[in-house]
């Protein structure tokens, strides 16, 4: 399974999905240790880090998937990002210096560590119980 950013950038749209947007955010990033209730007001796929750092070593790569709230910064990569993963981290939170807190999520096929602890390690398994138990939520109201 490989992890698309432009089917699930969608999930983190109001205008698309309304306040499923938040409930996913929130539920995604409660995983992480200093998660603020938040809201999504942005997503970027395939997020470039010269963004953060024009003139930074490390200019030339890529986050998969970026979310930022107003409190939070959710990156989310999976496993062919997991020599970068270091680097997308240290770049963020340099970038953000403790303005946002910085948070990332580290996708793989059968839940095996992150290559930084940083980053909550979830399975797609796990992703998609969590987004199972958003839609049943969902129905429910």
């Amino acid at each position: 399974m490989s992890f698309s950013p432009e089917r699930f950038a969608h999930l983190f749209d109001k205008k698309k999905v309304g306040y499923f947007a938040d409930r996913l955010f929130n539920q995604l990033g409660h995983y992480s240790y200093g998660w603020k209730k938040d809201t999504p007001l942005h997503v970027e796929k395939n997020f470039s880090l010269k963004n953060w750092n024009p003139e930074g070593l490390f200019r030339h790569l890529s986050a998969k998937f970026v979310v930022f709230g107003s409190d939070n910064v959710l990156i989310l990569l999976d496993e062919e990002y997991q020599h970068r993963a270091r680097a997308i981290i240290d770049e963020a939170n340099h970038y953000y210096n403790g303005s946002l807190k910085v948070h990332g999520i580290f996708l793989t096929h059968s839940g095996e560590p992150a290559p930084d602890p940083r980053f909550v390690s979830l399975s797609y398994q796990n992703l998609t119980r969590e987004l199972d138990k958003l839609m049943d939520l969902r129905k429910s109201s």
